[in-house]
Formats: structure tokens, C-alpha cells, sequence
């Protein structure tokens, strides 16, 4: 009888233990037993005790919410300051394995008319997919204004770097270091079978909503591959870039290794530091009596610092994330080509520039114009990323 019992499903012997009449139990003890044993309910949990375990389940998300929001920003300036931290010390490692040479072909951050090499940069326009705001000021946002020609003194930078004219000692200051050359992005090139015929390289700023046309929507569109961090790059490399780099020398002729005559009647128009110059680490008497003149180039993936065949080379060109998906995604590199008087530096006029002779690293920055220590700030929840 037992083993019957035993093999019955819950089901089945619940209902053979209700058809049992009571008053056939002999015994009280036995019969209460019974009773108890017959009434028991089934395990389980109670509509209060689940609200209980829900509440204590809402409570333990909200809290985990709060602690882990913007987790993956803050993860991402962490890995920025890491970047910033290794290319400082690949450039200066650079320096010392290759006499005291600077790695080469930087990003320009300057887009000129057509498809061919210009003799000068006196043409050439700041690239639109600059991040706005901190870095160049809202104006290139809007393409509206400075973008069309430069800042103008007058109004004043807006953001952390602006264009500007340096002068042949600068310039022989930058080539006495071993940088001469740098990227253009081609205004005119366009890849017809690749892009179709709506998308190319026009300078254009406007918000394409990945539509329309120019540089932005270019970019934005997922039928090529083109990216913002290889924007500097060749049409045949996926880029908007001259199909040669610009050289501030002659490479041919008696004058070999000579600065240009163009460059040397024009100067070198270039991307300058505008922020104070205490943020990249000048000391504030440097800064107040002989302000050094600090130009900005982009970290791409031409430079000489990545080329696998010169010793010292990195091996990964870093990227810049707390951009808009469009923009330029590189970090930038800042040379002390030379000082000025405080006026000069006050009006953006270097005709007079002091050359150090040889120019100098001074920082790298990120593509929103922050330091190293202000993206510091982001990791310790100090600034907003």
C-alpha cells in the first residue's frame, strides 16, 4: 500500500487524501493528523511577500543605475588620458632613437580649393568636421563667417585653437625639428563610383541629416568608407586628402631642403593654441612676458610616427571619442615654434616672432581642445564628459 502512495503524482494523492471520510479515522490524535495533514497548502509564495521581493529588486536597480550612469564615457576618458599619456612618450622616444628628428606629415586640419598641391596656404579654410564649441568655436558648427576666410582678431577665439599666419622663422623652426610636410584635404576631389554623385569633399559644415551634400554628408552616408578619422587621407585611402602631402621645401632643385619662396613671401597659414597657455603646461611668467607661438597639427594616420619601417614608430594611431560620430576623431599635437611680445600674441600678429631655432613639443590635446589633466577631470566625475 505504501509503495502505491509513493508512486502516485501530487495531484493524485491530493485527491485520494480529500475523498477519505473523516469519521472513518479512528483515534483523535490520528484524526487531527489527518485533518492537518489534508488542509496543508501547497508551498508558495504570497501576492505581499512577491510585492516585497519586487520592492527590494527596485530599490537595487535604481541604486545600481545611479552608480554605474555615464560608466562607458568615463571608461572612454580614461582610455583618452592612457592614449594622450603614450603618444607624449612616443613622440619624444621618437626624438631620441632619430637625431632629433620630429615625426613628419601631420594632419593639417585645412582644406584647399581643387585637387592639385597649392604653391602657399594663403586659400585654405579650417576643416568642417572640427569639433565646435571647445576646440574652434561655434562659428565652424554654422559655416558661417570665420569658417569662409579666418578668426579675425578683432572678434576674438571662441575656442581652444584658431588659424593664423606664421612667419619664415617659424616655419624654419618647424623644419630645423624635421617636420615638413603636412595633409590637405582636396575641397574638389570626389570618388564618383565609389561616393555617387551627391556626396564629396565640398567644405560644407551645414547638418546634412545624412543627406544632401559635401563633406559631412560624406561621411555620415554608410554606402562608402569613408570615416572622420581617416578624412585626411587620399580619395584612393578613403579620404578627402591630396594624393601628395604639402612640403614647406623645395625637393628639388639648388635649393633642396630650403624653405619655399611661396611659403617664405606668404608664411604658413596654420591651426595655433588660443587657450591660455598655462592649460599645456607654460609656466604663467613664460606665459605673461615672452608668450611662445604653439601650432596645432592632427595626430593622423600618415605621420611618420606610425610608420612601421622607422625605428621608434608607434603601432596604433589613437582615436578620439567624445566627438559627434562626424567629426574629426584624432588628438593634436602642439610645437613651440617661437615667442612674442604680449601684444602680439594679444592680436594674433607674429611678423615678429622670435624663433627658438629648432621648435619644440610642447602637448598633446584632445579633439574637444581638453588637456590631459582636464580629461583627468572627466575620469574623477569633476567635469561632465
Amino acid at each position: 500500500m505504501l509503495n502505491k502512495l509513493k508512486a502516485m503524482s501530487a495531484g493524485r494523492l491530493k485527491a485520494a487524501l480529500q475523498s477519505v471520510d473523516v469519521s472513518a479515522v479512528k483515534g483523535r490524535a490520528l484524526k487531527r493528523r489527518f485533518e492537518s495533514i489534508r488542509g496543508r497548502k501547497q508551498g508558495g509564495f504570497t501576492l505581499l511577500e512577491l510585492l516585497v521581493v519586487v520592492a527590494i529588486l527596485a530599490a537595487i536597480a535604481g541604486t545600481a543605475t545611479i552608480m554605474l550612469q555615464d560608466t562607458d564615457r568615463k571608461a572612454a576618458a580614461a582610455a583618452h588620458v592612457a592614449m594622450m599619456d603614450e603618444l607624449s612618450k612616443g613622440i619624444q622616444t621618437f626624438v631620441v632613437l632619430n637625431k632629433g628628428k620630429y615625426p613628419d606629415v601631420w594632419d593639417s586640419l585645412l582644406v584647399v580649393p581643387g585637387t592639385d598641391l597649392p604653391a602657399d596656404l594663403s586659400a585654405a579654410k579650417p576643416l568642417a568636421l572640427l569639433s565646435a564649441g571647445d576646440l574652434v568655436g561655434d562659428p565652424v558648427e554654422t559655416a558661417v563667417g570665420p569658417l569662409a576666410t579666418d578668426w579675425a582678431a578683432a572678434s576674438g577665439y571662441e575656442g581652444s585653437i584658431g588659424t593664423a599666419t606664421i612667419p619664415l622663422a617659424g616655419i624654419k623652426s618647424l623644419v630645423e625639428a624635421g617636420i615638413t610636410q603636412v595633409r590637405l584635404i582636396g575641397e574638389g576631389n570626389v570618388d564618383a563610383d565609389a561616393w555617387g554623385a551627391t556626396l564629396n569633399c565640398t567644405n560644407n559644415a551645414v547638418p546634412s541629416k545624412k543627406g544632401g551634400t559635401g563633406i559631412r554628408a560624406l561621411v555620415e552616408n554608410v554606402g562608402n568608407d569613408v570615416t572622420p578619422q581617416n578624412i585626411f587621407r587620399k580619395v584612393d585611402a578613403n579620404g578627402c586628402g591630396l594624393e601628395k602631402a604639402f612640403s614647406f621645401i623645395n625637393t628639388s632643385g639648388a635649393d633642396v631642403g630650403e624653405v619655399t619662396d611661396d611659403l617664405e613671401t606668404a608664411g604658413l597659414k596654420a591651426f595655433i593654441w588660443t587657450g591660455a597657455l598655462e592649460r599645456v603646461g607654460v609656466p604663467t611668467e613664460v606665459a605673461s612676458e615672452t608668450p611662445p607661438v604653439l601650432v596645432a597639427f592632427g595626430v593622423g594616420p600618415d605621420s611618420t610616427l606610425f610608420d612601421p619601417s622607422i625605428i621608434g614608430a608607434l603601432s596604433n594611431v589613437p582615436v578620439y571619442r567624445h566627438v559627434e560620430n562626424w567629426q574629426y576623431n584624432r588628438f593634436l599635437v602642439l610645437f613651440n615654434v617661437g615667442s612674442v611680445t604680449p601684444a602680439a600674441a594679444a592680436s594674433y600678429t607674429f611678423t615678429n616672432l622670435s624663433s627658438n631655432g629648432k621648435a619644440t613639443f610642447q602637448a598633446i590635446i584632445d579633439g574637444a581642445g581638453d588637456t590631459k589633466d582636464e580629461e583627468l577631470g572627466e575620469v574623477d566625475n569633476i567635469r561632465a564628459t
